[in-house]
């Protein structure tokens, strides 16, 4: 650590005399940045919004990634149930669709609508439910997902855990207690859901995110039967926030849900797994989940083109969370590049997309751990 540190300081030290060596100048002149084709902008807004227009292919060319990132990350989020509530009448699920179309096509904060319905794609509500006829549910929902496109996940996870509609659609919302002369059990579905798909998954996994296996090479899983059910006991006694009672919900669905007490487990000595178990969660859904996320949102977002415009068919694949067909037999070796065809420029030009796809990542994923620590 010490080492490290002296190293560090080294550098900088190093860094303010203007480099190592040789002359006494002011300093360096860093290299002017690259310079980003049309071509390239587009490729770029294909990913990190829900397509290019010729005005904004021109302002990331003027701009270059870093500073049009840097506008976007500071652009107000367009929040939907405002916009839908605006219409001055009861609202559809139709209009609601209408609504995340204009937001989405026009809104000026593109990067961040765009990391919100990669979100929706992985912290998954849906009209088909009981929510087919609150559309402000959905609305207010996604609206959680974009006020948290660009924070940390541990904000993230209890506003998701809090919406209504998230707890109506996961049935967490009027989870009772046990009462075993009623024959009634905590409902599991949230605590599953929450630790397979939301946060830590279904196996541990190492720092590089490889499997971790016990001595008889086997994968070792993260949690078993008795720990969902014990969570869900956790989930119990929550309602729609202003309800005056837990039997006389108020289907607020703008406000996150409260708890009634007389409906919620008191036991202190639930088992939550082994002892480090509960803060092995905490830990793994503020770190490994975090890493989980980003890779999945890379898969929704910046791995796969958008839609381009006037397209309908890459809107529906989009829509659908449809990935590239890739051919059949592809590979990544160079020997597969020469039987397609690729030359050192081709190969050229995809490295500088895959440098662009870790770049709109790693802004995104240094933006959420920034927020962790405020």
């Amino acid at each position: 650590m010490i080492r490290r540190a002296l190293v560090a300081t080294a550098c900088l030290v190093i860094t303010a005399c203007g480099g190592s060596g040789g002359g006494s100048g002011g300093g360096v002149t860093p290299p002017p940045p690259p310079v980003i084709t049309k071509a390239q902008a587009a490729r770029f807004l294909r990913q990190a919004t829900f397509g290019p227009t010729a005005a904004e292919i021109d302002r990331v060319v003027q701009l270059g990634y870093d500073s049009w990132l840097d506008q976007q990350f500071a652009a107000p989020p367009s929040l939907h149930t405002p916009s839908l509530k605006a219409l001055g009448r009861a609202p559809t699920q139709v209009d609601r669709l209408d609504e995340w179309s204009r937001l989405a096509v026009r809104g000026n904060d593109q990067l961040r609508q765009r990391v919100a319905f990669a979100l929706s794609q992985i912290l998954v509500v849906s009209e088909r439910s009981a929510l087919g006829t609150f559309p402000t549910a959905l609305t207010t929902y996604y609206d959680v997902l974009v006020r948290n496109a660009f924070g940390n996940y541990r904000t993230l996870m209890e506003e998701v855990t809090l919406n209504p509609g998230m707890g109506v659609y996961l049935s967490m919302l009027g989870n009772q207690k046990p009462d075993v002369a009623r024959n009634i059990r905590p409902d599991e579905n949230y605590a599953r859901e929450l630790m397979q798909l939301f946060t830590i998954g279904l196996v541990e996994l190492n720092a590089d995110g490889t499997v971790r296996r016990d001595a008889q090479g086997q994968p070792i899983p993260t949690y078993d039967q008795a720990v969902i059910e014990n969570f869900a006991h956790v989930y119990t006694g929550w309602m729609f926030g202003g309800s005056a009672q837990f039997w006389l919900p108020s289907f607020d669905f703008e406000q996150p849900m409260q708890p009634f007490d007389a409906f919620h487990d008191m036991n202190r000595e639930r088992d939550l797994g082994d002892p480090g178990f509960s803060l092995a969660l905490i830990v793994q859904v503020e770190l490994g989940g975090r890493r989980v996320l980003h890779l999945r949102l890379r898969a929704q977002v910046v791995s796969r083109d958008g839609p381009d415009e006037g397209e309908e068919q890459g809107r529906r694949a989009l829509a659908q969370g449809a990935p590239e067909k890739e051919e059949e037999g592809q590979g990544d070796g160079q020997g597969q590049d020469i039987l397609r065809g690729k030359d050192g420029a081709d190969r050229a030009k995809e490295a500088h997309q895959s440098g662009v796809e870790e770049h709109i990542g790693g802004r995104v994923g240094q933006r959420g751990q920034r927020a962790s620590h405020t």
